[in-house]
Parts: structure tokens; C-alpha cells; sequence
């Protein structure tokens, strides 16, 4: 498996058995909008193509569930931020399974403050942290040589970032909070006084304490790049003297009608309703039209053809299994091709994989036609298992009952008995199913 490196666009080969995989997760203090779910869809493809090629595949996501911005709405709500985080990540519980992500460990920062805390202690006895009026600073000059590699940017081009509050009596004006002294909301004791910690710190500690070790791939957004990915990256150099991790993935932006994706412009897709409107499979299909590290732009044009387009391609593939049940040929078998296994271990090329299917399909009609069904079954059993690779779901519609039709109505039409047979024709049709 060879996935291009972020910080340095150097294709790495994956070829441990056991890989260790962190994408970083929401903040809960909303619903999840539809360019949260990118990341995620795309590092389930990994997941499931990992797993299909015998990896064991360790793989983490956070939910940030104490931050600032939940006070704020925990606020605005009249709610407990607890109570308010915990619903939204039920919320987003419901998003990953409609979107069919497999299981993964989902730990939330509010159960690990042990560990965070005594985390910012070894930081802060090692010299590598400061204390201000309002919380505890990273130094980040202790790491100079390295600090700058993630983004692949020089210390003195790079700003601060959005989510770091500016502190005029940071020693460098890109010093990040690892503690921030607080007595409103949700507090936790420590050393340092009341308060939460910086939310740059709260991933690196759930990768220390989970994979006791750095990791093989950590994700997430191009959003996130800097300042987050790379103040991780800071805090773990510093203790364990070594990088965060061996290879980076980040997702491009989701565009909105080529404008970036802003409640101001009004152009805010909340995913679960775009989930609702067009299906989760539609959502999927539509992510996997452009490279991953790529901006994508949404419309609802292009999502109509990409739900048009799946809904095709399974429909295609129901009426090769009714053939293949038809004349007994049917047997399931989980495979893809060697050019489709080619390009899903060189760096996710999905927009090449979708172009294959949707050629492949095209055939499916002429192989029926030509009653080809050893080449029509390689073809569905390929196509299929790569359509379960990229997480698209497949209903399941052939019950006894519908495979019993299927084998009395080829019965009837070679019996010539076609009045009888056109009654079961009309109902399988309407499944569409032939």
C-alpha cells in the first residue's frame, strides 16, 4: 500500500501487518456538516481495503466534546455542555452508520483528562512549557528544527492559527495553549489551576495512551494541517523524540458552488440532510468523483448524476445476479481485479476505480444477451466487492420468495407458457431486478 505524504508529497509504502491509524474527529457542538464526513468516508475506503488485504488495522477517532465553542452553544441552549455534546455525538453516531462506516474506536476527550493532565506535566517539567496569567503555553522554539515539517512552511511564514487564542505575552507569537485556566463551564483540578486543556493537545495524548507509540497514518482535513496536525506533531516530538507520525493524509476542501463552505455566505449543508435528500450511497459515490487530497465542489446537479450513476450501477448488478441465480451460476466471491487492487494501494485512486465500474457495468447487458455467465460472474463478484470497498451499500433483495420467481418464471418462458410468465415478468421488473 503506497500513500503520498502530505508533509512532503513522497509516496510511503505501507507494509506493516498491523497498521495504527488516528483521523481526527469533530467537535460536537453542532451538527456535523457535509464536509466533516469526507475525511471519515475516505479513511473508511482505507479501513475497508486494509482489512481486505489481511492488515490489522487499529484506527481511531476522537470526539471532542469539551471545547469553547460547546459552552457557547450549551449557553445559548440553557443546557449542561455535557449534555449538549453528548447528544450531538449521538447525532453523529447516526451519520456514521447511515453512511456505513465500519467500527472504530471513538474515545471522547472529557474520559481521558487523567491523561491529558499529566501529559501537559511532562511538557511542562521538561522545559518545554510555560506558564502565563491564563493557562500554560508551548515553547515552540524548544523544537525549532522541526517545528514547520508538517505543514512542509518555515517558522517565519507561518500565522496563527484560528482557533489559538492570541496572548500578547506569548513568547512566540505561535505558541499554543496546552492548558487554559478557565472558571466558567466544565473545569477540571490540576497543577496549573482550574480550567481545560488546549485542544491541540487533546489528540496527541488519545494517540500516546491508544497506540502507546507514534502512528503509521494520521488524518483528517487539509484544514487542519496547521496549526492542529502540526502542534500535535510539536508536543510529541518534544517527549518522545520522535515525529507523530509516519505518514499524513489530509482531505481536501469540500467547495460549496466553488465558494469555500461559510454560514455567512449561506451556503451551509448540514450532512444529515443531505443524507435524507439524496441517500447515503449518493453521498459516497459523489465524494469518490475527484482525488482525495483534492478540493471537491459540491452542487446539487453533480450529486443528482452521482446518485443517477450508483443507482444505475446497482441496478445493473441485481439483474446480473438474477441471470447468474437463473442458470445456477451464482457464487459469491469476494475479489477485485488486479487493476482495481492496483489503484485503490496507490494512494486511493477512487476516481479511476469509479471510472472502471462504471465501464464494467456497461457490459453487464451484452453478457446477459450472449448468455456469457463465467465472464458475468467475475465481472459481478468484482464489481461487487469493490463497491463494498468504497462502503456503498447494496440492499439485499433476493428472499427465497424473489429467487423462487425468478426460477418459475424462466420455467414458464421455456415452457412457452409466456401469458403466465409476463405476470411474474411485470413483478420482477418492478423490483428491477431483470
Amino acid at each position: 500500500m503506497k500513500i503520498v505524504n502530505s508533509s512532503n508529497n513522497v509516496k510511503n509504502v505501507i507494509n506493516k501487518k498491523n497498521v495504527n491509524i488516528y483521523v481526527c474527529g469533530p467537535t460536537v457542538y453542532n451538527h456535523v456538516h457535509v464536509g466533516n464526513i469526507r475525511p471519515i468516508v475516505t479513511f473508511d475506503v482505507l479501513h475497508r481495503y486494509l482489512k481486505y488485504k489481511n492488515f490489522n488495522v487499529n484506527f481511531v477517532h476522537n470526539i471532542t466534546d469539551i471545547d469553547d465553542k460547546i459552552l457557547s452553544r450549551a449557553k445559548e441552549e440553557q443546557v449542561n455542555e455535557l449534555e449538549l455534546s453528548n447528544f450531538y455525538n449521538e447525532q453523529y453516531n447516526i451519520i456514521l452508520n447511515e453512511l456505513n462506516i465500519l467500527e472504530v474506536k471513538k474515545p471522547k476527550v472529557s474520559e481521558n483528562m487523567n491523561e491529558i493532565i499529566n501529559f501537559i506535566i511532562e511538557l511542562y517539567d521538561k522545559g518545554f512549557a510555560y506558564k502565563l496569567d491564563d493557562g500554560i503555553y508551548f515553547d515552540i522554539s524548544k523544537i525549532s528544527s522541526s517545528y514547520g515539517e508538517v505543514s512542509n512552511m518555515n517558522i517565519g511564514s507561518l500565522e496563527d492559527g484560528k482557533r489559538i487564542s492570541i496572548n500578547d505575552n506569548k513568547l512566540n507569537s505561535n505558541d499554543f495553549a496546552l492548558w487554559k485556566i478557565k472558571d466558567e463551564g466544565i473545569t477540571w483540578n490540576s497543577p496549573f489551576g482550574k480550567g481545560r486543556p488546549g485542544w491541540h493537545t487533546e489528540c496527541v495524548v488519545l494517540i500516546d495512551k491508544f497506540f502507546n507509540d507514534s502512528v503509521d497514518i494520521h488524518g483528517g482535513g487539509i484544514d487542519l494541517r496547521f496549526p492542529h496536525h502540526e502542534n500535535e506533531n510539536a508536543q510529541f516530538v518534544a517527549l518522545r523524540k520522535k515525529p507523530l507520525a509516519e505518514t499524513w493524509m489530509h482531505v481536501g476542501h469540500l467547495m460549496i458552488d466553488n465558494e469555500k463552505m461559510s454560514k455567512s455566505l449561506g451556503n451551509f449543508l448540514i450532512a444529515k440532510d443531505i443524507i435524507n435528500e439524496w441517500g447515503s450511497n449518493a453521498v459516497r459515490w459523489f465524494f469518490y468523483q475527484a482525488k482525495y487530497s483534492k478540493p471537491l465542489n459540491y452542487t446539487n446537479d453533480f450529486i443528482n448524476l452521482a446518485k443517477n450513476d450508483i443507482t444505475k450501477i446497482i441496478g445493473e448488478m441485481n439483474k446480473a445476479k438474477s441471470y447468474l441465480i437463473i442458470n445456477d451460476k451464482f457464487i459469491e466471491e469476494k475479489k477485485i481485479s488486479d487493476e482495481i487492487d492496483n489503484l485503490f494501494s496507490d494512494d486511493l485512486n477512487l476516481p479511476n476505480i469509479v471510472t472502471i465500474v462504471q465501464t464494467e457495468t456497461k457490459k453487464i447487458s451484452n453478457l446477459i444477451r450472449t448468455s456469457n455467465w463465467n465472464e458475468l460472474l467475475d465481472l459481478y463478484n468484482n464489481i461487487y466487492t469493490t463497491l463494498e470497498l468504497l462502503g456503498i451499500k447494496i440492499n439485499d433483495i433476493f428472499t427465497p420468495n424473489v429467487i423462487n420467481s425468478l426460477k418459475e418464471w424462466d420455467q414458464l418462458v421455456k415452457e412457452k407458457n409466456f401469458e403466465k410468465a409476463d405476470e411474474i415478468r411485470n413483478k420482477l421488473f418492478a423490483k428491477k431486478i431483470i
